[in-house]
């Protein structure tokens, strides 16, 4: 391909960018910075710690269940994971059995954690709707807990 002289060392790249020698110049983002004011704007998105809560019964009895329920399970999962997919950052997984960590040293512990995920959307409200007919609430008496995840202060 022959360019012309005045196309030397010049390409233009998508959405009218220009490149001269090597440099590219891009036009800022028109979209103000996320403040305080403005946090609720749709391309601010706000991540949360999904936990996935049951009693320790509840895990028990789904452990007993036959192939095809656990199949009808996962295939509910699918399902709501395509209907989510916008607000899934990490669908996450179960959780194994947990220790608790003192100044006195480690000990087994209990807790009704069975799972997790990592979500976004703009509010903690709007993510409880995303949540609604979730499969995790097949579960007896199984609940969903969404916790906001803060940035560190001063990083």
């Amino acid at each position: 391909i022959r360019r012309s002289r005045r196309a030397r060392g010049r390409w233009r790249a998508s959405r009218g960018r220009v490149c001269h020698a090597r440099r590219l110049i891009v036009r800022p983002d028109p979209r103000p910075l996320p403040t305080v004011e403005n946090a609720g704007t749709p391309w601010v998105m706000k991540k949360f710690l999904v936990l996935y809560k049951a009693p320790a019964s509840s895990f028990e009895q789904m452990k007993k269940a036959t192939p095809e329920q656990q199949k009808a399970g996962m295939d509910g999962w699918m399902t709501w994971s395509k209907t989510a997919a916008a607000s899934i950052v990490d669908m996450g997984g179960p959780l194994g059995k947990s220790l608790r960590v003192t100044k006195g040293g480690a000990s087994p512990s209990t807790n009704d954690l069975g799972g997790f995920s990592i979500m976004q959307a703009e509010t903690k409200e709007a993510l409880a709707e995303t949540m609604k007919g979730h499969p995790h609430f097949m579960m007896p008496d199984g609940s969903i807990e969404v916790v906001e995840l803060t940035p560190i202060p001063g990083m």
